[in-house]
């Protein structure tokens, strides 16, 4: 045989790999000096050296390396030949990469000519413009360009239909339907062969209230229900609604909607794909993905089958945008939209044909509150603002920032990152018709799904909220939003459990939340924490003592320094804790963390310090139980130590109560049995006040 000639081949091998955990991007280059050996006529495969693991991507990645590996600034490595090597990135310095560009620990890249690119792809210009992932330009002069080079401005947008659920009269505890608000007012119909279908609308047992607002149930009878859209053939279209899957069995496939306009150009849009018609010879397109949420909920490795039900609630986009007709004469403009049952290949309406897969493909079963049809494919920016106006109005939590009518971001997902759960909020958008007063979350976790628990209280909208909500906030009517402003807030997924805190006397909850406000007037809020059974219940035990405890920072550092409001109420038919008059917008950056806590006793011995936060000087009376306004609550903490008098009178002077109180900075309460029904005199009297109130007793 003759000799072999063999050659040596020595190359750098370059690589730039991105680890995510926890919605933090780090990056760093790897260099790898391989050494490969060939001979001519074959190659001997390399043998592994090296396989690079990290501790924070959770996955091991395998690398052939000779020579050695070489990890840049930022990192902590060891190795043992032919063994692993293992390296952690260390977030606490930047990392500056070989063509300038310096990382910061959250993963902010920051350009050489000053560019700052945060992880998730949006650029911040040297002179302030911001450009989205999308290509959206924000100018700093408040200009908005969409990637078209259009001028943001929805205010030009008319949807060729906009369904809202609303009673058919006005008794809420009726009948409801789902009632076109465009200029075009289509009704939705059930199906005739005819084309003389029925208005639908189903009884109060068929609607859901998600964040306060009725959502109907669009599957009852599965008879097709169809909207009839004749002023567009939607070849170009983008549809926008909000579908809640009702309690079942979530990794199956449904049927959503079908789209017929233009004739063999039909579509299937179902929880996970969109079918394209036979004639267009396309396949099936799976819309899901790693960053895109689909309808079908379907658990994973990384997704339990709970969390799956906690974000049941869903707004899905779908946009298309098939070559425009050019010829003289034009074409026509109509189209129908069919759902609310399981498929109907033989529906009268339909302008191409399917593959026969799904004929017996089964129906949505569910609730959904609302839907927009556009004549147009809308910008992202576009897109984004009404999927923000769904997200804000039925509680629904998105993967992404949320921007105002005029495209003005309201919750930063990217800033905000930590408290990225859970967002929900209230606001005004007149244009768009929305005046969210409350809002709680539709993400409730374990076990009170939205799927089977409603918002209200016995899905009564005449009724307060659920005791089945953890966390309910609104504007209190004295000073109620003006048009563009929100109160959006999330919360960072930490348990509902009790810890302990630096701050002494007290015991937080391990979970934190974060406002975001937009405006600087002084808008009074109210909260409600319920303690209702899995709940909050470690507050049960301390409905007298529970404070929300807010950090004017944003940061969520509670500390000596944080701000702490106490109990102003009691609902023990809802087993709630309420708390009033909290101003949010007191600071410049538009953000403030809270959470809740309750005293314990300070620990033997323990002498205060300076830093210390003194306790509060709080005085309340309220009624325990509205429905016997005979008993008067008398709640009481003053700032330092000092004896107390509560005196009763009624409105002749005679005295009716007396009753004295221990010097103490503990919280205080005092029930007073009035004797009678009547107008009383309350007096506080101590070294720090002199109070008078007058009181009604009645019982209804």
């Amino acid at each position: 045989m003759g000799k072999s000639l063999r050659k040596w081949r020595f190359f750098i091998l370059r690589a730039k790999t991105s680890i995510f955990m926890q919605n933090n991007y780090n990056y760093f280059i790897l260099s790898i000096l391989l050494c490969i050996w060939t001979t001519v006529g074959w190659a001997q495969t390399p043998q592994l050296n090296f396989t690079l693991t990290t501790d924070l991507s959770g996955t091991t990645k395998e690398y052939v390396a000779r020579e050695s590996i070489i990890l840049g600034n930022g990192f902590l490595y060891s190795a043992t030949s032919g063994q692993s090597f293992i390296a952690r990135i260390n977030k606490t310095i930047d990392i500056t990469l070989p063509n300038g560009t310096v990382v910061k620990p959250d993963g902010t890249q920051i350009k050489p000519d000053g560019t700052q690119i945060r992880p998730d792809g949006t650029q911040t210009k040297p002179d302030g413009t911001i450009i989205t992932p999308e290509g959206t330009i924000y100018k700093t002069n408040g200009t908005i360009i969409n990637p078209d080079g259009t001028l943001l401005d929805i205010s030009l947008i008319v949807p060729e239909v906009w369904f809202k659920t609303i009673p058919v009269t006005s008794d809420i505890n009726g009948k409801y339907k789902w009632k076109d608000f465009s200029p075009n007012n289509v009704p939705l119909v059930k199906y005739s062969t005819n084309g003389t279908g029925t208005e639908y609308s189903v009884g109060k047992d068929s609607v859901r209230n998600y964040n306060f607002n009725p959502s109907i149930d669009l599957t009852a009878g599965n008879i097709s229900k169809e909207i009839a859209i004749g002023t567009s053939n939607l070849a170009q279209a983008t549809i926008i609604g909000v579908w809640g899957s009702k309690k079942e069995t979530t990794n199956t496939d449904k049927f959503i909607f079908a789209l017929n306009g233009r004739r063999n150009e039909s579509i299937v849009f179902s929880k996970s794909n969109v079918y394209a018609s036979v004639e267009s010879g396309k396949n099936a397109l799976p819309y899901g993905n790693d960053t895109i949420k689909n309808l079908l909920c379907q658990p994973n490795t990384t997704t339990t089958a709970n969390k799956a039900r906690e974000s049941s609630l869903r707004i899905a986009s779908y946009y298309k945008s098939n070559k425009p007709n050019t010829t003289l004469w034009g074409e026509q403009q109509d189209a129908t939209i069919s759902l609310g049952s399981s498929f109907l290949s033989s529906n009268a309406n339909n302008t191409s044909t399917f593959s026969s897969t799904l004929n017996n493909f089964q129906g949505f079963k569910g609730y959904t509150p609302e839907l927009l049809v556009f004549g147009k494919v809308l910008q992202p920016a576009e897109r984004s603002i009404f999927e923000s106006y769904l997200a804000i109005k039925y509680g629904v939590s998105m993967d992404k920032s949320y921007l105002s009518r005029k495209g003005k971001v309201i919750w930063d997902y990217s800033s905000n990152k930590t408290y990225n759960n859970r967002i929900t909020g209230y606001g005004r958008e007149d244009s768009l018709g929305l005046n969210q007063k409350m809002a709680t979350t539709s993400y409730q976790e374990a076990p009170y799904y939205s799927d089977s628990c409603d918002s209200y209280l016995a899905n009564n909208a005449n009724n307060l909220s659920s005791p089945k909500r953890l966390l309910v906030m609104g504007c209190q009517s004295e000073t109620p939003l003006n048009d563009g402003e929100y109160v959006l807030f999330g919360d960072d997924n930490n348990p509902i459990t009790d810890t302990n805190t630096s701050i002494p006397g007290y015991v937080t909850m391990q979970r934190k939340w974060l406002v975001n406000i937009n405006t600087n007037r002084a808008i009074k809020n109210w909260i409600e924490l319920s303690y209702f059974d899995s709940l909050a219940t470690r507050f049960a035990s301390h409905l007298y003592d529970t404070y929300l405890m807010i950090d004017r920072t944003g940061k969520g550092e509670f500390n000596s320094s944080s701000e702490v409001h106490l109990t102003d109420s009691l609902d023990a038919a809802r087993s709630k804790i309420i708390f009033k008059n909290i101003l949010w917008n007191t600071n410049t950056n538009g953000k403030v963390a809270f959470t809740f806590a309750y005293k314990v006793p300070l620990p033997p011995g323990y002498v205060k310090k300076d830093t210390d936060p003194d306790p509060v000087s709080d005085l309340k009376i309220y009624y325990p139980d509205i429905n016997d306004m005979t008993n008067i609550m008398v709640k009481l903490q003053t700032a330092k130590p000092t004896s107390t008098v509560i005196m009763v009178y009624d409105v002749a002077g005679r005295s009716v109560f007396t009753q004295s109180l221990p010097e103490s900075t503990d919280v205080q309460y005092t029930e007073i049995k009035l004797p009678t029904s009547g107008v009383f005199i309350v007096k506080v009297l101590n070294n720090e006040m002199r109070y008078t109130e007058k009181v009604i007793s009645s019982k209804r």
